[in-house]
């Protein structure tokens, strides 16, 4: 088949007219390493193999763009390529040409996404180490750079998620806040020594809804328990959302008799 002409696309390709009315979308670096320009004519198996060599630099060069978006890590690349069908042969290629390019760095990529997720993520040490880990990150380098970030930094998270969840949770307080909010600070990846030593600081009462918790729950059950039943059941459910008797006594003054015989 003849080459007919060439016509320039965007971002270095130029389309390929041919006699036969077949079209090939070739990367300018394919036509000069196949010295197209001083061929006029080619058959069936060159074409095939144009277009081989073409796919491959379109499969790089899709990795360059989804590297420079943001920094990425090995895996994530490989994960891409394989949705573009890309072979495995080929993409051990690739990977390693964004090694020697400094275009793929595990180290940059750590130092990154540590960063991004201490400020702007509730995670925790052990979970951000262990999303790293998944990533197929080594070991050694995440523990090198996570030791880096001082406790201060994760006492200080710890401390606003703390003051956040007292805010959302206030119905309920004492042992069952702090649990609540323990468990919490946990599954978030935070060390439990940390935790505890922020702990130190609160209390965990919470003081500002119990009014309007205890009438809610009067209004409730009023209308199915009269007299000490009806005080057995308020109480009892305050109780259970953490408050203390010292505190339930303190909503109002009728109470305090009623409190001091459940001792």
């Amino acid at each position: 088949m003849k080459i007919i002409k060439y016509k320039r696309q965007r971002n270095g390709k130029y389309k390929v007219f041919f006699d036969n009315n077949k079209e090939l979308l070739l990367y300018e670096d394919v036509i000069i390493n196949n010295k197209l320009l001083y061929v006029k004519e080619i058959n069936d198996y060159v074409f095939d193999l144009l277009q081989r060599e073409n796919d491959r630099y379109l499969a790089y060069d899709e990795a360059i763009k989804y590297t420079i978006k943001k920094i990425r890590c090995k895996k994530e690349v490989i994960n891409y390529l394989q949705k573009k069908k890309i072979s495995d042969e080929e993409i051990k290629k690739i990977i390693n040409k964004l090694y020697s390019s400094k275009l793929l760095s595990d180290e940059e990529y750590v130092k990154a996404y540590i960063n991004d997720r201490v400020l702007l993520s509730n995670d925790g040490m052990n979970l951000i180490k262990n999303k790293l880990l998944d990533n197929d990150i080594d070991i050694e380098l995440v523990d090198k750079y996570l030791s880096l970030i001082d406790n201060v930094v994760w006492k200080n998270k710890i401390k606003k998620i703390i003051n956040k969840m007292v805010i959302s949770n206030k119905n309920i307080s004492g042992s069952v806040l702090k649990n609540k909010i323990y468990y919490k600070l946990v599954n978030l990846g935070y060390d439990k020594e940390i935790i505890k030593q922020v702990f130190t600081s609160y209390t965990f009462v919470n003081h500002g809804n119990l009014k309007r918790l205890y009438d809610k729950l009067y209004t409730k059950y009023k209308q199915r328990y009269t007299g000490d039943e009806l005080k057995y059941k308020v109480v009892n459910k305050l109780l259970e959302k953490g408050f203390t008797r010292e505190e339930i006594s303190k909503i109002t003054m009728c109470l305090v008799a009623f409190l001091s015989s459940l001792c």
